[in-house]
């Protein structure tokens, strides 16, 4: 049996290329951003059975909270005979955290509210309502796509 060729030399080009290989790994993965959809997610993990029943009550609505897009804002029109609405807008970009914004419902007499989307980013957000009336806690949630 006759071997061709320097086999030593074939050992090391293999092993240097996988080194090279996990150091070029390592360096991607370094520099790759990673974005959490929720920064305390096990916190809110252990308090989710309260956010199922304020998805389950916000469901059984009568009427329900209802949203529109017209020109350069969102229109919100929270149930009519429901008083004392209070709680917020979680605006979430799924592309890119920084850009997330949260903003208090403070409805008018007729329980609507308006809020400005001119200066937001094109693209998909989801949109978190989070809110209660009295002291009885509701959430909805739904997908905008801005363009």
């Amino acid at each position: 049996m006759k071997i061709y060729g320097n086999w030593a030399l074939g050992v090391t080009a293999l092993y240097g290329s996988f080194a090279l290989f996990i150091i070029g790994f390592f360096v991607v993965s370094t520099f790759n951003k990673v974005d959490l959809v929720e920064e305390n997610y096990y916190d809110k993990e252990i308090a989710y059975q309260q956010h199922i029943d304020k998805v389950k009550r916000a469901e059984a609505l009568v009427s329900p909270l209802g949203w529109k897009r017209q020109a350069n804002q969102l229109v919100l029109q929270f149930p009519k005979n429901l008083t004392k609405i209070r709680g917020s807008i979680n605006l979430y970009r799924p592309s890119d955290s920084k850009n997330d914004r949260t903003i208090l419902i403070h409805p008018d007499d007729e329980n609507v509210q308006y809020v400005p989307l001119s200066d937001m980013e094109k693209g998909l957000w989801r949109v978190k309502f989070n809110w209660q009336s009295d002291s009885t806690g509701y959430y909805n949630e739904d997908i905008l796509f801005i363009e």
